[in-house]
């Protein structure tokens, strides 16, 4: 990295409908770096913010030019140091990376953090107690599906091997259901899934009215660990969409020194060396369990941060990605809880008719937003996952008991309306 003549570092920053807003990256770039906006131009976002990505950066169109050619697009620039916010495309940029000799993740550990099935095996090889699971092939036939489910126990989860926001995710009960929830989540088209056991949930829950399960967020700088954050949440809406996170969790001091054991033991069998992790856990009977581990910050925790703390956790990564020392110490200072609470349509609505009473929650103590995700008239698809919420609700609470009121209020104040379809997978899981 080179500061010479007062010029600030050039950090390169994927931007794309997966990324940041735009003005949250510039905003936490400010007097750190300048900005090497890589984008897609081709993509609809990127059109609609063509005039301001170039305001608040300079821009390398990577439209149509394979990924292992994008090295010679990028190098003209120079750039510092490379950051992502998002799993799009994270193989192709640990490579990237690695071919202008910028610190990131190396592609095979890009790889574990995308890949579920693989990650699941460096789990298990690390010896970290893991779900069995097994590969649903893409175009497996029919007649071979149920063999495949034979080498898991039943009730188990279905997932994408590359996916997020629960997309596509949902519970089988028996092997005999698995063709039909394939069938029935992608007709004859289908990638490759993961199927694993399900990992039972502990009782009682993490906090009351609280769900059994957690992430925790931690930064990595030349190999060595440190956490400074534990995300709590609110219980799943069927079949796994979530439905609130909350900074810091409500937790015992032995749930959160189990939590940060097990989240130091997930990055590590993923090989993470520098960068920021996101790490899922549930506690079950037989103690905490991962569920999955990305290599970004998690959805919506920049936001609970800046509420609860001020402190941007978005410059926070852009300063590891460019070799600097983590400076975390800000994140770790509370000004209350940070929240963010996500509603849903039920399994069954396919249409948004109508939302009523978000004004009336704006005003609730606490709150600093709430805000229409899906305006009425739109169509609506629980396959799409949490990235198909209805309305949002931003804001820090002082206490837990006024998080959990600030929920219940909100979904006994708002009025929602839904067209709906017949659906047998969704009067099954609704």
């Amino acid at each position: 990295m080179t500061e010479l003549a007062g010029r600030l570092p050039l950090l390169a920053i994927p931007y794309g409908g997966l990324s940041l807003p735009l003005m949250t990256s510039a905003q936490a770039a400010a007097g750190l770096c300048s900005i090497l906006w890589l984008v897609d131009g081709t993509d609809p976002v990127v059109r609609d913010d063509w005039r301001a990505l170039h305001r608040f950066g300079q821009v390398v169109d990577l439209a149509g030019i394979p990924p292992d050619r994008w090295a010679d697009a990028v190098a003209p620039s120079r750039p510092d140091g490379i950051v992502t916010f998002s799993d799009h495309q994270m193989v192709d940029l640990a490579h990237l990376a690695a071919n202008l000799g910028l610190p990131f993740h190396r592609p095979e550990v890009a790889r574990l953090l995308t890949d579920k099935a693989a990650q699941r095996e460096a789990q298990r090889h690390s010896g970290l107690a893991v779900p069995g699971s097994a590969i649903v092939p893409a175009g497996l036939a029919d007649d071979a599906v149920e063999a495949v489910a034979g080498a898991v126990s039943f009730p188990a989860v279905l997932k994408p091997i590359y996916g997020t926001d629960s997309r596509t995710t949902m519970r089988v009960e028996a092997a005999v259901e698995l063709l039909d929830a394939l069938r029935s989540l992608f007709g004859a088209d289908r990638p490759d899934m993961l199927i694993e056991e399900y990992l039972p949930d502990s009782a009682p829950c993490l906090g009351e009215g609280f769900a059994n399960y957690l992430s925790v967020e931690s930064v990595v700088s030349d190999g060595n660990i440190e956490h400074f954050a534990v995300t709590g949440r609110f219980p799943l809406a069927p079949p796994f969409r979530e439905t609130g996170f909350f900074i810091p969790a409500d937790l015992t001091p032995q749930q959160h020194t189990a939590a940060l054991d097990v989240g130091t033991a997930a990055v590590r069998a993923a090989g993470v060396e520098t960068g920021c992790v996101h790490t899922e856990i549930k506690f079950t009977p037989a103690g905490p369990r991962v569920i999955e581990v990305n290599g970004r910050l998690g959805g919506g925790v920049p936001l609970m941060l800046e509420m609860a703390t001020g402190a941007s956790a978005p410059r926070l990564a852009m300063e590891v990605a460019l070799g600097r020392p983590a400076d975390y110490a800000a994140l770790l200072r509370r000004d209350g809880i940070g929240f963010r609470l996500l509603f849903h349509a039920p399994i069954t609505a396919r249409k948004v008719r109508a939302v009523d009473g978000l004004e009336r929650v704006a005003r609730l103590p606490g709150v600093r937003s709430a805000t229409l995700h899906r305006e009425p008239g739109t169509a609506i698809d629980w396959r799409t996952g949490t990235n198909d919420y209805v309305y949002s609700v931003l804001g820090v609470a002082r206490d837990y008991d006024q998080l959990r009121d600030t929920a219940r209020v909100t979904e006994a104040t708002v009025r929602a309306r839904f067209e709906h379809a017949p659906s047998s997978i969704g009067a099954v899981l609704d």
